[in-house]
């Protein structure tokens, strides 16, 4: 397990970058600032690039621990310091684990059968589509598809406002003139 303590080192830089929309979509990478976050990503077969934990903030050491034993050596498991984790960090009280994933770019391909298909046209406010995602997660709806003006679907503020619940829900972002192509197809109404 490797430590860090400098923010300056190279890779909590590059990793501070990642509270950018262009960095993320850039690097194909993002990140998700909490320990429950990360538990249900993992639990829906996310696996991160880089698991950060700080021993002072995290209040569960078995909740970490199970984390570290679920991603299975796949991932680099790095500790930090209290001030590295507060730079990377999004939230104003974290909870001790950030983790980094690389972009989960679906296609509409992807679109699960399904009776019910939630599709947003134009949404820009990230914890608006973060409250869409929990209403449908509760009535199990399984896809939320994204057309027109795109959200950065993995902005931390939707991550936030699901409360991790992105993760267990398909969702993608699709031209209108295909999704209508598609729908015609499988005889979507």
């Amino acid at each position: 397990m490797k430590t860090i303590n400098s923010v300056d080192n190279k890779l909590i830089k590059n990793i501070y970058l990642l509270k950018k929309s262009k960095e993320r979509k850039g690097q194909k990478l993002f990140f998700v600032d909490g320990l429950r976050e990360t538990e249900i990503a993992i639990n829906n077969k996310y696996i991160p690039e880089y698991l950060f934990f700080c021993k002072t903030l995290v209040k569960k050491d078995d909740e970490v621990d199970k984390i570290i034993n679920a991603i299975n050596k796949k991932s680099e498991v790095i500790e930090v310091s209290d001030k590295v984790f507060r730079k990377i960090s999004y939230k104003e009280n974290p909870d001790g684990v950030l983790s980094v994933f690389k972009y989960n770019n679906k296609e509409i391909k992807d679109i699960k059968k399904d009776n019910i298909i939630i599709v947003l046209d134009n949404i820009e406010k990230p914890g608006n589509l973060g409250a869409v995602i929990r209403t449908a997660v509760a009535a199990n709806v399984k896809n939320i598809i994204l057309t027109g003006k795109e959200v950065d679907i993995f902005n931390p503020n939707v991550i936030k406002a699901s409360e991790g619940l992105i993760f267990s829900i398909n969702i993608l972002n699709v031209e209108i003139s295909d999704l209508l192509i598609y729908f015609s197809s499988k005889n979507v109404t």
